[in-house]
């Protein structure tokens, strides 16, 4: 099925820290919906006093970050295509990762806490890549996951009708 005119696959970004289950079950049932491939693209940016190599921890990191995600995959007739990515720019390399591969869809994890960080992030790649974007929430570890109405609001309410 093509989306936007692309019937390429349908990339999950995967980074070191959050939980691959949501993502890669997203990407995985997204990818079956559309009858495309799962492209798992493990990125990794390095800032610029370092050259755009990984070190061999990192290799590994990226090796067991994709050996993982790809043990995740759910539909045995989904053969993911796996590959990593060093980048500098985290918007810049997935924009880059969508055009290379002409992506059909575009599966993220949450890159920072807070709702407007939140927003700030998906407007920005809205803008920066030309498939639709999925990105998916996952509590901080530690945290508690917010709830709506927040608990504040809530307090509030009841305080002002008694």
């Amino acid at each position: 099925m093509e989306v936007l005119g692309r019937s390429g696959p349908v990339v999950v970004c995967l980074e070191p820290g959050h939980d691959l289950a949501p993502l890669v079950g997203c990407g995985t049932a997204l990818a079956r919906f559309l009858d495309v491939t799962l492209y798992l693209a493990a990125v990794f940016i390095l800032p610029d006093q370092r050259p755009l190599d990984l070190s061999d921890s990192e290799e590994e990191t990226a090796e067991a970050l994709l050996e993982a995600a790809a043990g995740l995959v759910t539909d045995g007739s989904l053969a993911p295509t796996e590959a990593v990515w060093v980048a500098r720019n985290w918007t810049e390399a997935v924009q880059q990762i969508v055009e290379e591969v002409s992506a059909s869809a575009l599966v993220i994890g949450w890159r920072a806490s807070g709702p407007l960080h939140r927003f700030d992030v998906g407007r920005t790649l809205l803008r920066a890549v030309s498939c639709p974007v999925i990105m998916v929430g996952q509590a901080q570890s530690g945290k508690q996951k917010p709830s709506w109405p927040a608990r504040w609001l809530v307090e509030a309410q009841l305080q002002l009708s008694e």
